[in-house]
């Protein structure tokens, strides 16, 4: 059985040490920019190069990250380091547009790429689809459960990654529109503000609390079930992360893999108290592992909870007395919760006779400026011991390579021969060696020479000298033997992949596609939508309820009804029915159009989704004017045409569309209610089939910008009907209608409207 591999991350070098010296198979990194974690320290060029030699030499892989989807007007930075990257050693590209996919495949022969989980792989056809980039690996979705996961393993060549640690989204990976639309921060482009860790009302309870906020995954005690799977990789979520955390969590699932694999007993139960020690908000096992739905979120905190290790019994001046369930130290770090919560660092403890102690495990007095009350409880967040037993983890040369090394004589020079069981250097001094006379070198001190390796990441399990004569030959030249032997055996082990040349300009498959009309759509929801558009005159309408197609297209043989296909959607359907896709695995010749949730914003994917047959691309709702004409300049700069592309210029757009059941789970009748956040902004909720969806506070409003729109040459908008009623939606469907075929002017005002990122773009 392949051993799984243990993936850790890093945003600064300290944690990527702290990866690479406490277990880690392979390690995620970023650079300064196109990586989905864009506040995280990341690092420059220089030191991926730096990276890459030492966990190499290590005998551990690194990943980069390019999980952002990326403008066209960005692609010659982009480019710029892709060609960077191709010149390293990287193991492989995490990746989540599919133009970059697209353009890597096809420009970058030798690249590995990993398709990242915010490419939302959650069934067997999307993983099928991938594979035409030549895709080594796929991240799945969170939501995917071990089943699903070993089928989607089984039924293609695909490595299979899954999430083992760490923070989740409450929002299918990818599709998390929140943080961009509340603030133009986007998370598909590194930039999330975490909306979903805030405070909100639901429905008519007036309390506020963090409904959106989930726990923090844990796999620990599962291991021998995905291991079992088939799955290839574990992977460690955490590039925000302290190197502590990172020390703490690769370690013990180190130990816990390794234990499983050998046969051996692991200490699981005090495993899990130091990894609640770390970083937790509570834990979760996970959708992988078919969590209960209503146990993914901690509605109370979304903050470090600990580990609760005892209660306030008493006080004594500025002492309070605890009573411990567990061992607490001055310097660890504690948060009591009563009437208040608060928390601090212990710099002084007492024992029951007021003298100073420096740890306690029953009961104790400590130093604190607050007045608590009897029962409070207290939690232990951080702990000095396990803070001390990593710091030594995190220095760079603390992992040590074993090596065997021989001194002896060739052709009158001083030859070192070291090996580490796989590679074998030899290296020559330069200068003769001398048969000793007066002054001579004895071999003890040849042995203190050579086996001088503190900076370096070696060590010699056993080195022998073998001369047949005492020789004289400079320290110095014996110390330049060492060096260049431990250079060339790194060089050895640091080069790990053969790059095919970059293809500059490859062959560009064509393509034939007949422009279409002009044309302006309805996407409706209820059956009273549907009436409403029809009745205003459209012959073109998006439905995402396939009974009501088939209700409506015998009676309406002249409207075209388009089965709008969901995202999450499983069921199959009836594929002589034309169809918008938002689901990779259903993109063929039959597909009408893509859906604004494939997230496309470059030209490269439109022609991507082209080549799959797609007609009509939907183009992001995150694209801007100036984005949408640098696309439309840049595909027809490259392949001669215009593509027929889609924008949605009206609705109540989808923030989030989650698995996690938000209304069932806080007792809320009904299928539809709502959010409000701090600043009383009402965010509707609505519970279709297995999914929770959120919609924006405000609706997306361009009418104003209709004959612009097309003027860019967009030959296809949409209206998007969701919580309107009959009479707004006919209201507004008119107005929509009669202003882009008869370009009648209208004063339509819409409380709470915006232009979404049409003119100003996100962050």
């Amino acid at each position: 059985m392949k051993k799984i591999e243990l993936l850790a991350p890093a945003g600064t070098k300290e944690a990527f040490y702290a990866a690479v010296n406490n277990g880690a198979d392979a390690v995620y990194i970023g650079g300064k920019n196109f990586g989905a974690r864009a506040y995280a320290q990341n690092f420059t060029n220089e030191e991926i190069c730096e990276l890459i030699t030492y966990a190499h030499v290590r005998g551990v892989k690194v990943y980069v990250t390019i999980n952002t989807i990326v403008f066209d007007s960005e692609w010659d930075e982009l480019t710029s380091f892709l060609d960077f990257l191709y010149q390293t050693d990287v193991d492989a590209l995490i990746v989540q547009d599919l133009g970059v996919m697209e353009y890597i495949s096809k420009h970058y022969p030798s690249f590995t790429i990993h398709a990242s989980t915010q490419v939302n792989v959650h069934s067997v056809n999307q993983a099928k689809t991938l594979q035409y980039f030549n895709v080594k690996r796929i991240v799945l979705a969170r939501e995917v459960n071990l089943p699903l996961a070993k089928s989607i393993k089984d039924q293609t060549n695909l490595e299979i990654e899954v999430f083992a640690h760490g923070a989740l989204c409450i929002c299918y990976s990818g599709n998390c529109l929140m943080s961009s639309f509340i603030g133009k921060r986007s998370g598909n482009r590194g930039k999330c503000a975490q909306a979903c860790r805030l405070p909100y009302k639901l429905g008519n309870n007036p309390s506020e609390k963090h409904y959106l906020s989930t726990k923090d995954l844990i796999t620990l005690e599962y291991l021998d079930k995905i291991i079992e799977s088939g799955i290839d990789s574990l992977k460690i979520e955490g590039r925000m992360k302290s190197p502590e955390y990172v020390a703490i969590t690769t370690n013990i699932y180190r130990q816990a893999i390794d234990s499983f694999y050998d046969g051996k007993s692991f200490d699981i139960n005090q495993a899990i108290l130091e990894l609640q020690t770390a970083f937790n908000r509570q834990f979760t096992k996970g959708y992988l592992l078919d969590e209960n739905n209503y146990s993914i979120t901690n509605i109370e905190s979304p903050n470090h909870q600990g580990i609760l290790i005892g209660q306030v019994i008493g006080s004594k001046g500025e002492y309070l007395k605890i009573k411990l369930t567990y061992p607490l130290n001055i310097g660890d770090s504690i948060r009591i919760v009563g009437k208040e919560s608060f928390g601090f660092t212990i710099t002084k403890m007492k024992d029951l006779s007021f003298q100073d102690i420096k740890s306690a495990s029953k009961e104790c007095f400590i130093l604190s400026n607050h007045i608590v009350n009897n029962g409070a409880l207290v939690y232990l967040t951080k702990s000095i011991k396990q803070t001390l037993h990593t710091e030594e983890t995190i220095k760079s040369n603390y992992k040590k390579i074993a090596c065997f090394g021989k001194v002896s004589l060739q052709d009158n020079k001083l030859k070192l021969e070291i090996t580490d069981g796989k590679n074998t250097v030899c290296v020559l001094s330069k200068g003769n060696v001398e048969k000793a006379e007066r002054a001579n070198i004895t071999n003890e001190r040849i042995f203190e020479q050579i086996n001088k390796l503190g900076n370096t990441p070696y060590y010699f399990k056993n080195l022998t000298i073998d001369l047949p004569f005492a020789v004289f030959l400079p320290i110095k030249e014996i110390n330049e033997l060492r060096r260049q032997a431990i250079e060339e055996l790194s060089y050895l082990r640091s080069k790990w992949n053969i790059r095919k040349p970059k293809i500059a300009s490859p062959s560009i498959k064509p393509i034939n596609v007949l422009p279409i009309e002009y044309s302006l759509k309805a996407k409706v929801t209820t059956e009273e939508q549907l009436q409403a558009v029809i009745e205003i005159g459209f012959q073109e309408i998006y439905v995402s309820n396939l009974e009501l197609i088939l209700k409506y297209q015998k009676q309406y043989p002249k409207i075209k009804f388009v089965y709008y296909y969901d995202r999450i959607a499983q069921e199959s359907f009836d594929e002589s029915i034309p169809y918008v896709s938002s689901n990779i695995g259903l993109l063929n010749d039959k597909t009408l159009a893509s859906s604004i949730y494939l997230n496309v914003v470059n030209s490269y994917a439109v022609y991507y989704l082209l080549t799959k047959g797609v007609k009509i691309v939907g183009l992001s709702l995150e694209m801007s004017k100036e984005e949408i004409i640098n696309l439309i300049n840049n595909f027809k700069n490259r392949y001669g045409f215009i593509p027929n592309l889609e924008l949605n210029c009206y609705g109540y757009q989808e923030m989030m569309i989650m698995r996690h059941d938000l209304l069932g789970k806080n007792n809320i009748n009904g299928n539809q209610s709502y959010l409000i956040d701090r600043k009383d902004y009402t965010f509707p909720v609505l519970k279709i089939k297995n999914v929770t969806k959120i919609l924006n506070s405000k609706r997306l409003h361009l009418i104003d910008y209709l004959d612009e729109i097309k003027q860019l040459g967009i030959r296809s908008c949409y209206l998007d009907f969701t919580i309107e009623d009959y009479k707004e939606t006919k209201e507004i469907a008119k107005m929509y209608y009669e202003k882009y075929y008869q370009k009648i002017d209208h004063s339509l005002s819409l409380r709470n409207s915006t232009y979404g990122h049409y003119r100003d773009g996100v962050l």
